[in-house]
């Protein structure tokens, strides 16, 4: 089993993440609030694996796993966020990440890509759900966003930078609720289940 660090600015999670990978038997060496002290312990204790966050003070997690890459890191690194984006997931795998989960699903999950990366294995799903995903052609794409009301495009068009639903409230200056009620109606029209499926969407026409 793996020694650990993990990395998240959230109390909270900082100690479920221990509770969780601790249960599956690894050994949790030490924790770190900020991506600072975190590039620092990893480069001091040189664990196994490091659990990290994306959003951290006062440079993001890609910029930790660049840091500690360029220095010679060979551990195995699995980055978490709370940010739909497959963006971010391709960034990871492009700055040497071995494995992303988004914060927003369950801690099975966690469990499951912790295993896989102290397995060796990559364990980046939502990867293999845009290799699955029936491709549209760009008219077909054309066709289906000219569905869209003025407002439901420019919801899609804030989605597309990784905007979450408070920030498009206040840059439209509308109510959460009516994101909300805009986000439902331009799923149903372009055919998309998830938020998952609008992030797939938004990369597969280059909408970011």
């Amino acid at each position: 089993m793996a020694t650990v660090i993990i990395i998240d600015d959230h109390p909270m999670i900082r100690l479920a993440t221990k509770l969780l990978v601790e249960q599956d038997g690894h050994r949790v060496i030490a924790n770190a609030n900020n991506a600072l002290e975190g590039v620092q312990r990893i480069l001091a204790l040189h664990p196994e694996m490091v659990v990290l966050d994306i959003d951290l003070p006062p440079f993001d997690g890609i910029e930790v796993v660049k840091r500690v890459r360029g220095a010679d890191y060979c551990g195995k690194i699995l980055m978490m966020t709370g940010k739909q984006d497959i963006k971010l997931v391709k960034r990871s795998i492009d700055a040497g990440a071995n494995g992303f989960v988004y914060k927003s699903n369950d801690y099975q999950e966690l469990s499951a890509a912790v295993q896989a990366v102290d397995c060796g294995y990559s364990y980046f799903p939502m990867l293999d759900a845009i290799a699955r995903a029936t491709l549209i052609d760009e008219e077909q794409a054309d066709e289906m966003l000219s569905l869209l009301t003025r407002r439901e495009r420019q919801i899609i068009m804030c989605l597309a930078k990784g905007m979450r639903n408070k920030d498009i409230a206040y840059f439209l200056n509308i109510s959460h609720k009516t994101v909300s009620a805009h986000k439902v109606n331009l799923m149903q029209k372009l055919g998309l289940t998830n938020e998952m499926k609008i992030a797939e969407f938004i990369v597969r026409h280059n909408l970011g």
